[in-house]
């Protein structure tokens, strides 16, 4: 009996540290996958974050450049000011027919490719924004609408 007992402690005693080791296995193969896919996780959403944030202040600041309050350079400066994690933005400005083009080009600091992929962007991002009329055209042609109806009213 005692012996049986002795050798019921000894198999249990050894069935546990053959637990903990198989435990320790599985901690040390499986804590890295998830850190590296939650690390993948956390930049894709730095980088997405990055993304909204050019692509807003770009439309604001283009918003005030079209007002004609800001000039091209403040444009590149207030959009290299943004508050980013990941992007490097360069920028590019065109002028159109009836809207500012604000091109930039989104590169990251390491491979966004797949990122891009995900989220479905591009590394070029483009934001139209339309032109105003300043106050002078609108006066202008103000006075001339007036000019034509009172020539149309008088025959």
């Amino acid at each position: 009996r005692y012996m049986k007992r002795n050798l019921n402690r000894n198999l249990n005693r050894h069935l546990r540290r053959q637990e903990e080791a198989q435990l320790t296995i599985e901690t040390a193969l499986v804590f890295p996958i998830v850190l590296l896919i939650l690390s993948g996780l956390f930049y894709m959403i730095m980088y997405v974050h990055d993304i909204v944030e050019v692509r807003s202040g770009a439309y604001r600041i283009g918003m005030e450049y079209s007002f004609g309050n800001i000039d091209e350079k403040d444009v590149e400066n207030s959009i290299k000011g943004l508050p980013l994690f990941v992007a490097t933005p360069k920028i590019k400005i065109s002028k159109g027919l009836d809207s500012y083009e604000i091109a930039i080009d989104l590169q990251g600091k390491g491979n966004v490719n797949m990122i891009n992929i995900i989220v479905n962007s591009g590394d070029r991002q483009i934001i139209h924004i339309p032109q105003r009329i300043s106050k002078e055209v609108m006066y202008g042609s103000r006075v001339l609408l007036e000019e034509l109806e009172s020539k149309r009213g008088k025959k």
